[in-house]
């Protein structure tokens, strides 16, 4: 019996060692693990430091091209104001050539014919405009009454206009364009009111579009081709970009 618990002693003492040898083998195992950890984390804070160190960089030179890129268009800017201004006022030059040198020599037809186009702003302009929709024509196609005004800017009497009317809606994008008929009294410095009976017909296919909409929100253009005055002297007009007349 005094045998039996003494090797139960020396048992229960064994477990205890191998028990007390293995948890110190897990604590090393976990203190090694802690420490490749440690090694990880701070070789990411490395380059977690390098990488903001490059992002600092990139702003910076991002900002330094902002600056660069905004002086450049500020001088483009200034350059393309002064030359428009430049071309404005050579066009003015020819405009007030045609308007205050006497008339040509007639041709056959009896008109002066001033070869002199000019490129700025034109003095006839669309004042006031309206429209009402109107029943379709046999072909189905929708129509409008279109009411115009424009106004003679000019120290002449107008009396034939070569000009069209383009109808766009508040993006621009462009619905319907009218042509007006040429004979127009315009006297100077005054107004006059034209009615036509237009096609809401259009090569887009959006010309129909205007009948849904409300007029303030349809933009109307009035762009001149051509003007001949009373005196038979004519001006000409074309945007740039365009073949100048012949």
């Amino acid at each position: 019996m005094k045998l039996h618990r003494i090797c139960a002693a020396a048992l229960v003492t064994w477990a205890t060692f191998a028990v007390a040898d293995d948890l110190e083998t897990q604590v090393r195992m976990l203190r090694a693990e802690v420490k490749l950890l440690q090694r990880q984390l701070a070789r990411t804070q490395g380059e977690l430091v390098e990488i903001q160190g490059v992002v600092v960089h990139t702003q910076g030179r991002v900002r330094d091209t902002e600056a660069k890129l905004r002086k450049a268009q500020a001088q483009v800017d200034t350059v393309d104001r002064k030359a428009f201004a430049d071309l404005l006022e050579r066009m003015a030059l020819y405009e007030r050539s045609i308007l205050g040198v006497p008339r040509g020599k007639p041709d056959k037809h009896g008109v002066s014919k001033l070869p002199i186009a000019a490129a700025s702003e034109c003095l006839v302009r669309l004042s006031t405009w309206r429209f009402t929709t109107r029943g379709r024509d046999a072909a189905g196609v929708r129509g409008y009454h279109i009411f115009t005004t424009l106004e003679n800017g000019y120290p002449k009497d107008i009396k034939l206009l070569d000009a069209s009317i383009t109808f766009a809606d508040m993006f621009g994008d462009e619905m319907l364009t009218i042509e007006l008929t040429r004979e127009k009294h315009l006297p100077r410095g005054a107004s006059a009111e034209h009615r036509g009976r237009y096609s809401a017909w259009s090569p887009t296919g959006k010309g129909n579009r205007m009948a849904h909409m409300k007029q303030e929100n349809i933009v109307a253009t009035l762009r001149v081709k051509k003007i001949m005055f009373t005196d038979n002297t004519v001006l000409e007009f074309w945007r740039l970009g365009d073949p100048p007349p012949r």
